[in-house]
């Protein structure tokens, strides 16, 4: 989850916007934690407890998972084993395996945009989200991005995605249940950001095209793999932590320059419906539209 989020903070600072995130794997909240205390991403409960030097991120690592409470019983660290009411931007708390893939698709209003975290572990509890691509609608739903975090493991188990054949599987899962399935490199930021934009920019042009009346319901939802093994986002984080002096320097940047960033997604939008030429072989099932059937945009 760490490339994950790095990746989701950086597109929303080149964008100049504030999309949703909802996490399903609850417990990965000490990446979202982490992360959030390099950017300074915090409530001001969580700032005044884990600053950004020795003592302060030695109190987060004793923090997790203390299950410290108070004489009241309410919790004694603003911190918890999963997503809380005191980390920033959490939606729900990502302990019930499934819940998340049932919920992501109608959460965002018109206008509004979310990036849901999904775990190949939960991918086994709850088989109603494979009609999430039938549910979408754009009168009435804003812009949704699936991620499956594709590690492989559930705990300490294999999942059932890699003990059916791994990605290539689970793609072949996605285009049958009405997806659009985007494999990208799950153990880079960059590849989340790259996702990130064009997942919404096909997503975005696919609504435009039921609007002008060219096709129907329902679209094919855009949906990134991020294939990665478990534990990677560790690494990442031992060397993002080395970086901190830089990290302060790249969020002051963004600090001032939030009101002076332009959204790039309509030039994206306006490249991907115009263009006729073919996607990376890798990233794309064929020639088909990424719209659906009978669509006039040829954006595979």
């Amino acid at each position: 989850m760490v490339p994950a989020y790095l990746g989701y903070t950086a597109a929303n600072a080149l964008a100049g916007l504030t999309r949703s995130w909802l996490m399903g794997q609850g417990h990965c909240v000490a990446a979202i934690e982490s992360v959030n205390i390099l950017l300074g991403n915090l409530h001001p409960e969580q700032q005044a407890r884990y600053t950004l030097d020795e003592v302060g991120l030695s109190r987060l690592v004793s923090d997790f998972y203390s299950y410290a409470v108070t004489p009241d019983g309410t919790p004694g660290v603003p911190l918890g084993s999963h997503v809380n009411p005191h980390t920033a931007g959490g939606l729900i708390e990502g302990g019930y395996l499934g819940f998340a893939e049932l919920q992501y698709t109608h959460m965002p209003l018109p206008g509004e945009r979310l990036v849901a975290f999904l775990s190949d572990g939960a991918f086994e509890e709850q088989r109603g989200s494979d009609w999430a691509s039938r549910w979408w609608r754009a009168e009435d739903c804003g812009l949704v991005t699936p991620v499956m975090i594709a590690n492989g493991r559930r705990i300490d188990q294999r999942s059932t995605i890699f003990l059916q054949g791994g990605t290539d599987w689970f793609r072949q899962h996605l285009e049958l249940n009405g997806f659009y399935p985007i494999l990208i490199d799950g153990r880079d930021p960059a590849a989340f950001i790259w996702g990130i934009f064009e997942a919404e920019s096909r997503l975005q042009a696919c609504s435009e095209q039921v609007s002008a009346g060219h096709m129907r319901y329902p679209v094919k939802l855009p949906y990134l793999i991020a294939e990665t093994v478990k534990g990677y986002g560790s690494m990442v984080l031992v060397q993002t932590r080395r970086m901190v002096p830089r990290f302060r320097q790249y969020r002051d940047l963004m600090r001032s320059r939030a009101g002076t960033l332009t959204n790039p997604l309509p030039v994206v939008c306006a490249r991907d419906r115009d263009s006729r030429r073919p996607r990376r072989a890798g990233n794309s099932p064929g020639r088909r539209s990424a719209c659906g059937k009978g669509s006039s945009a040829e954006l595979s």
